[in-house]
């Protein structure tokens, strides 16, 4: 039986927070497009988390490369996903011509990756560490984290000159724990690539994904994100 150490109680602590604060923004506000998004992204943060989990309580290599696949589908949405939420949230000060278009090929080259990932005959690296597996992104496929940056790079630009544009100042503190949040939760995944360059950082993306929905979370109870009113009586 997997030993239920530190790091696999954070695992679940960001799984547990990631589904709740979805179900919070899709009960509060369904029909915004910005809290559509954020649903969506989280449940690709979901699939990231449950296969770390999965990969990390597993009793073997070959265990844990049987769920190498949830893990790669959840990291291989984040991106794309986030771009359209940052998109939808940035939408009342800049207008994305041909939103749609660009997210769909997005969303096409990231199935594309996934489905590449999971026929290559290179085999999948599995590292025990601590007391659990895991499994760094794709090994080989340096395009991969390419394209992961380049949708963090365009979120933050776009975020960058919404706040800009911003007309008030709870607008531009909205704005502005978007971006902290994007920087600590990004911040965190980019460890995940780094073996793909011969790097041994530890592998904190799941620590990124708990600090990024406390942040949000914070900014929706105090700020008013995606236009949710949560009232906390004293």
């Amino acid at each position: 039986m997997a030993v239920l150490d530190i790091n696999s109680i954070f695992i679940l602590i960001a799984v547990i927070l990631n589904v709740l604060l979805a179900l919070l923004v899709l009960l509060m506000n369904p029909r915004n497009k910005a809290s559509q998004s954020w649903v969506a992204l989280s449940v690709s943060m979901s699939l990231f988390l449950l296969g770390r989990y999965l990969i990390y309580s597993s009793l073997s290599k070959s265990e844990a490369l049987g769920y190498a696949w949830l893990f790669e589908l959840g990291i291989n949405l984040i991106g794309p996903l986030f771009l359209l939420f940052v998109m939808s949230f940035t939408k009342q000060e800049i207008v994305v011509h041909k939103q749609r278009l660009v997210i769909s090929c997005c969303l096409v080259l990231s199935f594309a990756i996934f489905i590449i990932e999971r026929t290559s005959a290179v085999q999948q690296e599995v590292f025990y560490i601590g007391k659990g597996y895991f499994i760094h992104a794709p090994p080989v496929h340096f395009i991969t984290s390419a394209i992961f940056i380049l949708y963090i790079i365009s979120s933050l630009a776009l975020m960058h000159r919404g706040y800009r544009l911003a007309s008030d100042s709870q607008r531009r503190s909205q704005y502005k724990y978007v971006f902290i949040g994007t920087l600590i939760g990004f911040g965190f995944a980019l460890s995940d690539y780094s073996r793909v360059y011969g790097l041994n950082f530890p592998l904190l993306g799941h620590f990124g994904v708990l600090a990024a929905n406390l942040v949000i979370g914070y900014a929706i109870v105090k700020h008013r994100l995606l236009d949710i009113t949560v009232v906390i009586r004293k």
